[in-house]
């Protein structure tokens, strides 16, 4: 599917929280896109991933709690490592943490 110039030719509707699309409008507005370009480019990005970025659910507390258990699994290993143990690899940790 070429996604460089896609005809417009489908219009969607949906109910959200008035506050919450004020909020985005105000912010959108603040860029050189509009709503439409918004919109589109996360249909496009999720057609081009095959999949729904997860991290538009995550919260800032969540974000900080998995950063939070994956700096302490990475000391864990390093002081394992230290201590003459083999520790996990870079890429295990990071995979388990989707990072």
């Amino acid at each position: 599917m070429a996604t460089s110039r896609l005809e417009k030719n489908a219009q969607v509707s949906f109910r959200t929280n008035a506050e919450l699309l004020a909020e985005a409008k105000k912010i959108i507005s603040r860029t050189d896109f509009d709503m439409s370009a918004v919109y589109n480019a996360f249909l496009k990005k999720i057609v081009e991933t095959q999949e729904v970025p997860m991290n538009l659910f995550e919260t800032k507390e969540s974000r900080d709690e998995s950063m939070a258990e994956l700096f302490n699994e990475l000391r864990g290993s390093y002081e394992f490592f230290k201590a003459g143990g083999k520790g996990k690899s870079i890429d295990e940790v990071f995979s388990k943490y989707g990072v």
